[in-house]
């Protein structure tokens, strides 16, 4: 119905019908007679003239009953609820803004970097009264919420750029949350190469939402070749260089002061290999192209420390010795009480000692040293508890067990981890106290092998008898005790100092590739990604077909008309009465 796209309350024109008694009271109203004076008769005969010749005089007569007619018209019509429909962009009610901040924003174009091109963008041409800008890497991290123009400049300026992987598709939807409503637009400036979830799916996915979304392109030609994986063991390293040109290239690869000359064949991998070096260590690809990031790679690798181990014993050398010394990395010193050297070492370990020669100054020294930072294991033997270790053992003496159990794990962890124990005979029954941890136990819940901290160190109780057990010809016997000894050290591996950028490492995140030191250990961060690094992508995203519908985010809206109408009639109320004083009815 037509009267429905124009009023909302249809009902409301019934108050139209307040003008009939008005109209009716204007028509009966008396109306002057005309009485004829002789003596002034000259006089209505020059007025009649005037009058029958002025129009104006005709409407100013009946002035007041248009000005009442159109009073009561406006506040009838705005009972009605009066509208008109307006066509408005809903995603300009709020907007983010996603900055690609990723490694491949880092290639030259026409001397300014992507991400220096992006900035320059964003600053002319997408800022305004409130802003929230988005830093895309492989984790999405927030530069502004709700900032001013000036303020969102200043963030800009001082922003830096990552040297991680892309993930444009997270980044697009933890934008979407800061807009204060369903209704919104987010732009994202980008060389879109994204490594991870995808922009165009996330794109309509948003757009469906009513989120209007807008790619800014800011990608173009690069020549490039770089270092694409990392292959790294304690004796050899092997690299991965991709040619993501189109010709042939011949490049020049430096490492620790070596330089070794490859070609590589357009848009192909090659490998090159070397000794591991210890320590830390860059190596670089002697090239100029677009994208120097993936031109260096970065090795961190344990250091050629010895692990220096006492073993203390009154007993010939045993399974448990030829264990510990098939690592090369063990300096292993033994002993025969009661002559002990001085007590400096990493680990000490006692192993069928005889209680008589053991002096009590040996574990007092011991301990002080496991409190400073040592650890300290004691292998189960069957006068064990005569020794006096002070609060050392962390353990409860409760008998002997000769008739035998299955060893059980109690704790996973990177030294039980895939070894079978098997079954022992002849061990002690005991009950740890404090905060001593059960690593392996007997069927009956009885501890085999514990754990305990004293101090700053760490102490270790062996209770699976070797001479009664078959664990000690397994093949996991030296790998179990040399995985032990890497625990109680708390000893870097190739694999926990060599990181990809973005991961979190002891509680910090790290965005850039490099050497960092941490106080502690000095680890490598590389980039190492092929996606990454293919920055000579030549298809602008914005020739794939992404176009979005801009009627989709069109609406007509209502606009309300009824207080309009009353401001007017208010207006007019006050000609009115204006008039009337200059009529001068009072």
């Amino acid at each position: 119905m037509f009267l429905d796209n124009v009023f909302g309350n249809i009902w409301g024109l019934f108050a139209l019908f307040t003008l009939i008694p008005f109209i009716i009271v204007y028509l009966i109203r008396p109306k002057p007679k005309d009485k004829v004076i002789p003596s002034l008769m000259f006089l209505i005969k020059k007025d009649r003239k005037m009058k029958e010749n002025s129009f104006l005089k005709k409407l100013l007569d009946n002035l007041l009953f248009l000005i009442q007619l159109l009073v009561i018209l406006l506040l009838a019509f705005s009972v009605a609820s009066p509208y008109f429909k307006a066509t408005v962009d809903i995603s300009a009610e709020d907007m983010v803004i996603v900055l690609d901040a990723s490694a491949s924003m880092d290639t030259k174009d026409n001397g300014d970097t992507r991400f220096e091109k992006a900035v320059k963008l964003i600053k002319k041409d997408y800022l305004s009264g409130k802003n929230t800008i988005i830093l895309a890497g492989n984790i999405p991290e927030i530069l502004i919420q709700d900032g001013t123009t000036k303020g969102a400049i200043d963030a800009l300026n001082n922003v830096k750029q990552k040297h991680t992987t892309t993930n444009l598709g997270d980044a697009m939807m933890f934008g979407a949350d800061y807009l204060e409503t369903n209704k919104g637009m987010i732009v994202v400036v980008s060389d879109f190469i994204n490594s991870e979830t995808d922009p165009i799916t996330t794109k309509n996915a948003l757009e469906s939402k009513n989120i209007k979304v807008e790619f800014v392109d800011v990608s173009g030609e690069a020549e490039n070749i770089g270092i694409i994986d990392l292959i790294i063991d304690k004796d050899t390293t092997i690299m991965h260089i991709k040619n993501f040109n189109d010709k042939e290239e011949e490049i020049k690869i430096s490492v620790k002061g070596s330089d070794e000359k490859i070609t590589i064949a357009p848009k192909s991998a090659e490998t090159f290999s070397f000794p591991t070096p210890k320590g830390t260590t860059e190596i670089k690809l002697d090239i100029k192209d677009d994208f120097s990031i993936d031109n260096y790679a970065y090795i961190s690798t344990p250091s050629d420390e010895k692990t220096k181990v006492l073993y203390i014993s009154n007993k010939p050398l045993d399974n448990l010795y030829y264990a510990l010394t098939s690592s090369s990395r063990n300096s292993v010193e033994t002993v025969v009480p009661p002559i002990v050297p001085k007590v400096n070492h990493d680990i000490y370990i006692i192993k069928e000692v005889d209680v008589d020669l053991l002096l009590p100054e040996t574990i007092r020294e011991i301990g002080e040293s496991v409190e400073k930072g040592s650890s300290f294991i004691i292998v189960m033997q069957n006068d064990l508890f005569d020794i006096d270790f002070k609060e050392i053992l962390a353990l409860e003496y409760l008998g002997r067990n000769d008739a035998g159990s299955y060893v059980k794990v109690e704790q996973i962890n990177s030294f039980t981890r895939d070894v079978e124990f098997g079954s022992t005979k002849k061990y002690l029954k005991t009950k740890v106290k404090g905060d001593s941890v059960v690593i392996t136990s007997d069927k009956d819940g009885y501890p085999l092998i514990t754990y305990s901290k004293l101090g700053l160190g760490n102490v270790i109780y062996y209770g699976i008898n070797d001479a009664e057990s078959e664990f000690t010809l397994s093949p996991t016997y030296p790998i179990f005790w040399n995985n032990l000894l890497e625990f109680l050290l708390d000893r870097d591996s190739i694999k926990s100092l060599n990181f990809m950028a973005d991961q979190t490492i002891s509680g910090k995140n790290i965005d850039t590739t490099g050497i960092h030191d941490l106080g502690t250990k000095k680890v490598a961060v590389n980039l190492l990604s092929e996606k990454e690094s293919d920055v000579s992508k030549t298809e602008s995203i914005e020739k794939q077909d992404i176009r979005t519908d801009e009627n989709r985010f069109e609406r007509k809206v209502p606009v309300d008309l009824d207080t309009y109408f009353i401001i007017i009639a208010i207006v007019f109320i006050m000609g009115e009465l204006l008039y009337i004083k200059y009529r001068g009815d009072f």
